[in-house]
C-alpha cells in the first residue's frame, strides 16, 4: 500500500469520526489513489489533481466540479504531512447549474385558470366541494407568483450578484466590504443600462466618468472615495472576464483629498512605462525589480502578495500564477507572457542561490532566508 493510499484512508476514516458519510468521496479518493499509482506519482500536484478530475470525458462538468472538490480536501489535508502537496486553486473548474426558466403566469391566465377551477366537473355528491378546493388551492399558490413576477431580478441585478460571488469566493473579502461594494455596483450598471440587458462592452470612460461625478456630489469623502475603489475593482473583473477590451479601471476619477493632496493614488499607463524603462536590466537587481514592478501593474497584486509569492506559485506548464490573498485564500491568475519572461530571466540570472522558496530576494540573501 502506497503512502498516498494509506492517508486517504486516514482522512476518510478521521471525516468520518467527524460525522460526515463520505459515500462518494471515499470511492473517489480510491480512485485518485489508483490514478497517482499509474503515473508513479507521490504527492498531489495540480496538473494530476486536474488531469484525474476531468474524468470520465462525458459527464456533466458539475461532475468534474464535485471531483476536484473532496480532493481539494483530502489535498489540504495531505499537505500538513507533506509539503510537497499541491492544493488546487478554487475556480479551476466553475460551473453554472442548469436548471429549466419557471413559466410565471400573467393576471388574465390567473383569472381564467380560477374561473375554470369551479367550473371543473363531478360525478357524486361528495365531489362537490373538488371546485372550491381547486379554486382555493390555486389562488394560494398564485399569490407568491404574482410577487415574484414583480420582483424578478433585473440584468443589472443579476450582474451585480455574479461580481458579489467573486469578491466571496475568488478574492475572500469581508462581507461588510461586499456589501458596501455591490451597492455601488448595483447602482452603477442601473444608472448605465437601466431595466436592460447588461453590455458591460458598451461601456465608455464618459459613463464611469459622469455617474462618479453626480454621486460623489452626494456622498461623504470617504463615501466617495469607496465608490471609486468598488468601481476600479468591478472595472478590472469585467475586464479579466473578456467583458470589456478597454482599461475602464484607469478612468475612474479620483476623489479630491486636499489634506494628502500632494500624495498620488496611483500612477498611469505612461508612468508605469516610464518606470519600467528606467530599470537597468543589466544588473541582478534590475532585473528583479522590473519583474516585481510587471507583476504589480499587469496583474494588480498587492506589494505583500508579490511579497510571499514562491516557486511553487508558478505553474510554467498552464501559464499561471497562484496567488494567496487576504485569509489565506488562493487565486489562479493567467500568467502573461511579458511578466512569465521577466520573472524566468530574474531566476536564470539574478536570484541569489539559497534554500528559500521565495520567489523575490534580496541581493545579499543568506542561504535560507527569504
Amino acid at each position: 500500500m502506497t503512502k498516498l493510499r494509506q492517508a486517504g484512508e486516514e482522512y476518510v476514516r478521521l471525516r468520518r469520526n467527524l460525522g460526515f458519510k463520505l459515500h462518494e468521496a471515499s470511492k473517489g479518493l480510491l480512485d485518485f489513489a489508483r490514478f497517482m499509482e499509474q503515473h508513479r506519482a507521490s504527492y498531489i500536484t495540480q496538473a494530476l489533481a486536474l488531469a484525474w478530475a476531468q474524468q470520465p470525458l462525458h459527464v456533466q462538468p458539475a461532475h468534474w466540479a464535485q471531483r476536484l472538490s473532496f480532493l481539494r480536501g483530502f489535498a489540504q489535508y495531505r499537505s500538513a504531512t507533506d509539503p510537497r502537496t499541491q492544493i488546487p486553486a478554487k475556480g479551476l473548474l466553475p460551473f453554472r447549474p442548469k436548471r429549466a426558466q419557471p413559466y410565471l403566469y400573467s393576471h388574465a391566465e390567473i383569472k381564467s385558470l380560477l374561473s375554470a377551477a369551479l367550473k371543473m366537473p363531478y360525478r357524486y355528491e361528495r365531489g362537490k366541494l373538488r371546485p372550491r378546493v381547486y379554486h382555493c388551492l390555486f389562488g394560494l399558490l398564485s399569490v407568491p407568483a404574482e410577487k415574484n413576477a414583480a420582483l424578478r431580478p433585473t440584468a443589472a441585478e443579476g450582474c451585480a450578484r455574479e461580481y458579489a460571488q467573486y469578491l466571496r469566493d475568488a478574492r475572500a473579502l469581508a462581507r461588510a466590504t461586499i456589501v458596501n461594494y455591490v451597492s455601488f455596483i448595483r447602482g452603477f450598471l442601473t444608472d448605465s443600462f437601466a431595466a436592460g440587458p447588461v453590455r458591460l462592452a458598451r461601456l465608455s470612460a464618459s459613463d464611469v466618468v459622469r455617474f462618479v461625478q453626480q454621486q460623489a456630489l452626494q456622498l461623504h469623502l470617504k463615501r466617495a472615495k469607496l465608490l471609486t475603489t468598488a468601481l476600479r475593482s468591478f472595472l478590472r473583473y469585467a475586464r479579466y472576464r473578456g467583458e470589456v477590451a478597454l482599461d475602464l479601471a484607469a478612468a475612474v476619477p479620483i476623489v479630491a483629498n486636499w489634506s494628502i493632496s500632494s500624495i498620488p493614488r496611483a500612477i498611469g499607463a505612461s508612468q508605469v512605462r516610464q518606470l519600467l524603462a528606467s530599470i537597468d536590466r543589466h544588473t541582478a537587481i534590475g532585473r528583479r525589480d522590473y519583474a516585481i514592478v510587471l507583476l504589480l501593474a499587469r496583474l494588480g497584486l498587492r506589494s505583500g502578495e508579490v511579497a510571499f509569492l514562491k516557486l511553487d506559485d508558478l505553474d510554467w506548464n498552464v501559464g499561471q500564477v497562484s496567488v494567496r490573498g487576504k485569509r489565506d485564500q488562493r487565486t489562479a491568475l493567467p500568467l502573461p507572457a511579458d511578466v512569465g519572461a521577466a520573472i524566468a530571466a530574474y531566476l536564470r540570472d539574478g536570484r541569489p542561490r539559497c534554500t528559500s522558496r521565495r520567489v523575490f530576494l534580496r541581493n545579499a540573501a543568506a542561504s535560507g532566508v527569504g
